[in-house]
C-alpha cells in the first residue's frame, strides 16, 4: 500500500480536500504555541509533548458557507491512536474529510443528520486509505445557521462544558469509548478479566478500524441544551495525567487563550508523555449567532476558512488563498502586492489560471502533482503577542 503524501492527497474528497491534506501534512505541529481567533472567542493549541517521537494529534477550526446555502462553524480535535502504525495520517484524513464533506453538503438536513453523516464518511475514508493501519479518535462541535449547536466524540478525546460566571467545575459531555464504559452500558457484573489484562481503559471504538463498516459506528450526538456557555475539546494528553489539575487551570483562567496555554503547560509539567491538543470556545452562543447572521451567499459555491497549527487557509470557489503567519520575519506588509480588484472591475472574459481550477472529476493521471501547483500567497500581519502567541483579527 502506497502511503506517499501526494498519493494520499488524491484520495481526499475534492480538490479542496487534496490541497488541505497537503497543508496539514506540512504544518508545524510540534511547537508549543497557542492561537486566538478573536472574532469568535476561540483559542487553540497543540504540542507533541516531551516523550513521543512524533505528533499524532490534529485540530482545526473552520467557518463554512456550504453548497446547500447553510453556514457552519466547526471545531475538531483528532488524536491518532498511538498503537496504530499511521495514527497521524488517520487524524489528518479525519480532519480533511470532515471539512470537505461539510462544505459539499447540498441537501437541507438537520445538524444531527449532517454530523452523523460526516463522521461516518471520516470513518470510511480513513479505512479506505489506510486499510486499518491508522486509527484516530475525534471530538467535534458544530454550530449551524439554523441555530443549532451539537457535538459528538468517538474514542477518548473529550468534550467538556462549564459556566464561567457561576461555577469553577467542568462537566464532561462526551463519554469515553472504552471497554470499561462499554461494560457498564451492557450492565456486566464481572469485569475482573478486563481489569486483570489492563483493558478497562482501552478503546472500544475508533475511526478507521478494519473488519467493520461505518454503519456499525456508535455515534452519540449531544444537543445544544446539554452545553453550558463555554466548551472545551481536547485529546487525552491534556487530562489523563491530572484530571483535577486540568479542570482547575482551565476554569480559573480569564480567557480562552489563557486557558489553552495553561492546559498545554500542565500537560508538559505532568511529564509530557503524550501529545496534547485543546480547543476552547468562550461562548457557544457567539458561534450560533455568527452562523445565523451569515447565511451562505452563493448556493452551490462553498466558501471555507480554516485555522490550524500556525496557519489560516481560505478556499473560495476556484481559488486557494493561503496565509502562513509563523516566523514570517516581516516587520511590515506590502499591501499593494496582495490587493485584488473586485469582481465588478475584473475584465470580462478573464479566466483564472488553469492550474488553480477546482474541477471535481479530473482523471488523476492528468493532474499536476499538487505539491507543484502554484498558490496565490497572501502575507498577513502576524500581530505577534507575548510569548510567541499569534492573534488573528
Amino acid at each position: 500500500m502506497n502511503l506517499d503524501i501526494d498519493s494520499l492527497s488524491r484520495e481526499m474528497t475534492g480538490e479542496m480536500g487534496a490541497a488541505l491534506f497537503l497543508e496539514l501534512s506540512k504544518a508545524s505541529w510540534n511547537q508549543l504555541r497557542c492561537t486566538e481567533i478573536q472574532e469568535f472567542g476561540i483559542a487553540f493549541g497543540s504540542h507533541q509533548g516531551l516523550i513521543r517521537s512524533r505528533h499524532e494529534d490534529r485540530l482545526a477550526v473552520a467557518q463554512i458557507s456550504a453548497a446547500n446555502g447553510q453556514s457552519y462553524l466547526v471545531a475538531v480535535v483528532c488524536d491518532g491512536v498511538g498503537g496504530s502504525k499511521n495514527g497521524d495520517l488517520a487524524a489528518s484524513i479525519a480532519v480533511v474529510t470532515l471539512l470537505a464533506e461539510l462544505s459539499r453538503v447540498k441537501t437541507a438536513l438537520s445538524g444531527e443528520q449532517i454530523l452523523c453523516h460526516v463522521v461516518r464518511r471520516m470513518d470510511e475514508k480513513i479505512r479506505s486509505c489506510l486499510s486499518g493501519s491508522g486509527l484516530t479518535t475525534v471530538s467535534v462541535v458544530l454550530a449551524t445557521s439554523a441555530g443549532e449547536f451539537l457535538g459528538c466524540s468517538i474514542g477518548d478525546s473529550r468534550i467538556y462544558t462549564w459556566e464561567p460566571l457561576h461555577e469553577k467545575k467542568l462537566t464532561q459531555i462526551s463519554e469515553d469509548d472504552t471497554f470499561g464504559n462499554e461494560a457498564k452500558r451492557l450492565n456486566l457484573q464481572d469485569v475482573s478479566a478486563l481489569a486483570q489484562k489492563g483493558l478497562l481503559a482501552s478503546l472500544s471504538q475508533a475511526l478507521g478500524e478494519a473488519g467493520r463498516d461505518a454503519g456499525e459506528l456508535n455515534i452519540n450526538v449531544h444537543k445544544c441544551e446539554e452545553f453550558s456557555r463555554s466548551v472545551i475539546l481536547c485529546s487525552d494528553g491534556c487530562w489523563k495525567h491530572d484530571n483535577l489539575g486540568f479542570e482547575l487551570v482551565v476554569t480559573n483562567a480569564k480567557s480562552a487563550l489563557e486557558s489553552s496555554r495553561r492546559a498545554l503547560a500542565l500537560a508538559n509539567w505532568a511529564g509530557g508523555s503524550d501529545n496534547s491538543s485543546v480547543i476552547i470556545l468562550e461562548d457557544k452562543q457567539k458561534l450560533i449567532d455568527w452562523c445565523v447572521r451569515n447565511p451562505a451567499r452563493n448556493v452551490g459555491s462553498p466558501h471555507v476558512t480554516i485555522w490550524f497549527a500556525d496557519q489560516k487557509l481560505m478556499f473560495i470557489v476556484n481559488y486557494i488563498f493561503s496565509g502562513g503567519y509563523a516566523d514570517s520575519g516581516l516587520d511590515t506588509i506590502d499591501r499593494k502586492s496582495v490587493k485584488r480588484k473586485s469582481r465588478a472591475k475584473q475584465k470580462v472574459g478573464l479566466l483564472p489560471p488553469k492550474q488553480l481550477d477546482f474541477v471535481e472529476n479530473i482523471e488523476s493521471d492528468k493532474r499536476l502533482p499538487l505539491s507543484e501547483r502554484p498558490k496565490i500567497e497572501i502575507s498577513v500581519d502576524p500581530s505577534m503577542g507575548d510569548e510567541g502567541n499569534h492573534k488573528i483579527k
